[in-house]
């Protein structure tokens, strides 16, 4: 959680979409929904990015890529 954004009470969800290749590879990282923050919208963005690398998909999955979009949801407690 970002320490400013938590000092400054923010919350909400920010969703990320990003291409995951067969060989577990990501690129095409972007924010599909702002949560209202930038500053919750770059950590869900940073999140993403750090994971760097998937296992490669399973010889079932025959395609490419797959695009997916995640929500990560920032919330106080």
């Amino acid at each position: 959680y970002p320490k400013r954004a938590a000092r400054r009470k923010q919350q909400g969800t920010a969703i990320v979409g990003f291409r995951i290749y067969a060989d577990g590879s990501i690129e095409s990282i972007t924010l599909v929904q702002s949560s209202g923050y930038p500053l919750l919208d770059d950590a869900a963005l940073a999140s993403v990015a750090k994971v760097e690398q998937f296992d490669a998909f399973p010889a079932e999955i025959t395609v490419d890529s797959l695009y997916l979009e995640q929500p990560l949801q920032f919330v106080l407690q």
